[in-house]
Parts: structure tokens; C-alpha cells; sequence
């Protein structure tokens, strides 16, 4: 400790200057990659709720209630690898999530009245109608994107 040599002024500026083209890259790299990842994630997310409606009308309405079945599994089985991704990095998030105790209230009322409404759109038979707009609305928007 006594030993330690203080960079001068110069020094210190010309060690910097080496040092930033050094974590510049594994910071761009890491940032890229979450980005990346993120991306693909949200897509993914997007992707099976566009179909989600599509999949359920399609299965109800399957010639046989295997065909309706596997129509289902096959689509859950996409949400379930999501869950379980996200599952994994659960403890990093833990501590935010306990910041939106009102905020998640709200959202879990608005998810009861969104299922409400889905029953009676079901009991009704304007789910059918909802879906097939659903689907058209998707591939409108996939044609910008």
C-alpha cells in the first residue's frame, strides 16, 4: 500500500483512453445481445396472443375433439416454455414487481372483465367473429412491421 504509485494527470488520461476501447465492446456486446433477446422474447410473447383467439376458435370448432385437443396443447406448450423462461430470471425481478402493488390490482380487474367479456362473447357467438378480425388484424399489421 505504501508502494502505490498516483498517476499524474497526463497518466490518468492516457490509461482512460486505453480503457474505454477495452469495455466499450463488452458493454455494446452485452447491451446488443439483451436487446436482441428482449426482442425476440416480445415477438415471441406477441406471436401466440395474435393466434391465441385464432387456435381456441379452431380447436372448438376441430372435426374431431383430438384434432381440437392437439391444436390447444401444441399452442400451450409455446406459453409454457415462455413461463418457464422467464421463470428463470424470476428473482431479479422479484424486488420491482413489489413496486406495482396498485398497478397490478388494476391490471389483474381489467384481466377479470376481459374474461368476462370473452364468456359472453363465447355464449353469445361473437367469438368466432372476434377471432377471424384477430387474424386479419395480425396480418395487416405483420405487412407493416
Amino acid at each position: 500500500m505504501g508502494n502505490a504509485q498516483v498517476a499524474t494527470g497526463g497518466e490518468a488520461i492516457w490509461l482512460s483512453f486505453c480503457f474505454v476501447p477495452g469495455f466499450a465492446p463488452v458493454f455494446m456486446a452485452l447491451g446488443t445481445s439483451a436487446t436482441i433477446l428482449g426482442q425476440v422474447l416480445l415477438r415471441w410473447r406477441y406471436d401466440l396472443n395474435t393466434t391465441g383467439g385464432t387456435v381456441l376458435t379452431a380447436s372448438a370448432a376441430s372435426a374431431t375433439v383430438k384434432e381440437g385437443i392437439m391444436l390447444f396443447a401444441t399452442y400451450k406448450a409455446g406459453h409454457g416454455i415462455l413461463f418457464l423462461l422467464v421463470a428463470a430470471f424470476t428473482g431479479q425481478g422479484a424486488g420491482r414487481l413489489k413496486s406495482l402493488g396498485r398497478i397490478g390490482q388494476r391490471l389483474d380487474r381489467g384481466a377479470g372483465m376481459v374474461m368476462i367479456l370473452m364468456g359472453i362473447a363465447m355464449i353469445t357467438g361473437h367469438l368466432l367473429a372476434l377471432s377471424y378480425w384477430q387474424l386479419e388484424a395480425s396480418l395487416v399489421f405483420a405487412r407493416i412491421g
